[in-house]
């Protein structure tokens, strides 16, 4: 049977985050600094269901007074806190709460809002089963492209990049899954970056969890009536980007990697305060004849950024002075730049650089 929940009268719009990791709030000022920023976006354009799907705790966290007490603060105002355990929150149960705006799904449940039109399927983690075992007790109460589907795992269906903390399959979803049950959306929770494919999407972690998970965050926003999701940017205490260069053999070597980092500077589009904010680790790949004068680019075309997580790497990095073999470098890597590659292949840098360590060694 399906549950019936009202949305506190206003619009038919939720809202979705996933994998906080809390611990206590002292060690996790900058994940509940992100979710006031979401419940505070939350409030500024009426959503009032914020749906957390999976991992909210840490592992083998279980002491959820501070997050309770956290919920509480909110209740009066009709913010209500929808839980999907996940991998990480195997004891979390219906009964962990005794705020009135804290509902965990500790089984799987399909929930009409009130005057929503897509129903959603509630999905908690089960260790050993995949979440197409989990939809299909459910099935006869699910019309065709006319439901959402909220889980926490893996989605097999397409190249998505595996959550690296977590090695292993977690609660599978396959294409089969889609094809049968034909849910409207899927949304998602297990996989930090934030991922969209067709109409399935992980909303990555409301925060970088370490500077491996680069990027600004999102939290998503789906009307109920109409199927319209909708991305916002939260607002964070830090932003992590670990950029990874590639240098070549060539005259203008200075030039290319100014270029370089000028554009992938750009392509963060970020404001002046959030550089404030941004710990940048560098790396850098490749072929020169100078590392000083590389090292010095660097520094120059990051000079804006005050915090630099490490010493810039360039371990990857082989010194090309050998005339001959460089001569012979710049026409393959002319012949790679114009080639006409499939988008399966490997992006031209790292083709270029397999062919590089074919010329030099190294």
């Amino acid at each position: 049977m399906a549950g019936k929940h009202t949305g506190q009268g206003r619009n038919m719009k939720i809202a979705f985050t996933a994998d906080v990791h809390l611990r206590t709030a002292a060690e996790s000022i900058d994940k509940y600094n992100a979710l006031k920023d979401i419940l505070q976006k939350m409030i500024d354009t009426e959503i009032n269901i914020l749906v957390i799907a999976g991992d909210l705790f840490d592992k083998q966290f279980t002491s959820y007074e501070e997050f309770e007490n956290f919920c509480r603060g909110y209740q009066n105002i009709g913010i209500e806190f929808h839980i999907i355990p996940g991998n990480h929150d195997p004891g979390l149960k219906s009964g962990s709460f005794a705020a009135d705006n804290i509902i965990v799904y500790d089984k799987t449940k399909l929930v009409n809002f009130e005057d929503s039109r897509l129903p959603v399927l509630f999905v908690p983690y089960r260790e050993g089963k995949t979440i197409g075992e989990e939809i299909a007790p459910c099935k006869k109460n699910l019309e065709p492209d006319g439901w959402i589907l909220a889980a926490h795992g893996d989605w097999l269906g397409s190249s998505i990049e595996p959550n690296p903390i977590e090695p292993g399959t977690y609660m599978p979803l396959t294409k089969k899954d889609l094809l049968i049950y034909k849910p409207a959306r899927v949304v998602l929770g297990h996989i930090h970056k934030p991922l969209d494919t067709n109409n399935l999407h992980y909303s990555g972690s409301p925060v970088g969890l370490d500077i491996n998970e680069t990027g600004k965050r999102r939290y998503l926003s789906l009307d109920l009536r109409n199927n319209n999701l909708e991305t916002r940017t939260v607002n964070t205490d830090v932003l992590y980007f670990n950029p990874i260069l590639h240098i070549y053999p060539m005259e203008i070597e200075k030039t290319y990697l100014e270029d370089q980092i000028s554009g992938t500077i750009d392509g963060w589009d970020l404001t002046e305060e959030e550089i404030k904010k941004t710990k940048i680790r560098i790396k850098i790949s490749g072929y020169t004849s100078d590392k000083k004068a590389l090292n010095v680019v660097i520094e120059n075309s990051f000079k804006k950024f005050n915090n630099i997580d490490t010493k810039i790497d360039l371990s990857g990095v082989y010194l090309a002075d050998n005339y001959e073999l460089n001569e012979i470098s710049k026409k393959v890597i002319n012949h790679i730049e114009n080639l006409d590659l499939d988008k399966n292949l490997p992006v031209k840098d790292e083709i270029i650089l397999s062919a590089l360590k074919t010329i030099y060694g190294g």
